[in-house]
């Protein structure tokens, strides 16, 4: 096991480079625990402003979200343009990518 950072084995996965299978599991079990707070700090927001109408659709979006997720093969709920390797991910990074380089020459003109 290696001693990367978890937004490392991030990149890495997004590169589509290799990623040691013990690195992809604490990767996941992390991102799944901080999934958790951030599940539970909203639910703690929604439960004590429950008379907001803007809070309450967001905590009901987030919460289908995340069980629609649940219950669906992680490649049919990316969808193949947020799936490292696949044509679609490539055109959908190259075009982030040029609008990423327009707004940096964009800052240097101005």
């Amino acid at each position: 096991m290696s001693e990367k950072t978890l937004y490392e084995i991030y990149d890495d996965i997004r590169e589509n480079k290799q990623v040691d299978v013990e690195n992809l599991k604490l990767a996941v079990l992390t991102y799944r625990s901080l999934l958790w707070f951030s599940n539970h700090d909203l639910e703690e927001i929604y439960k004590s402003n429950t008379e907001n109408l803007n809070i309450k659709l967001r905590y009901t979006t987030a919460t289908e979200r995340y069980q629609k997720a649940l219950k669906q093969q992680p490649k049919v709920w990316l969808g193949k343009e947020n799936i490292p390797g696949t044509e679609e991910y490539k055109e959908q990074e190259e075009f982030c990518k040029a609008i990423l380089n327009g707004y940096e020459k964009w800052r240097k003109d101005k």
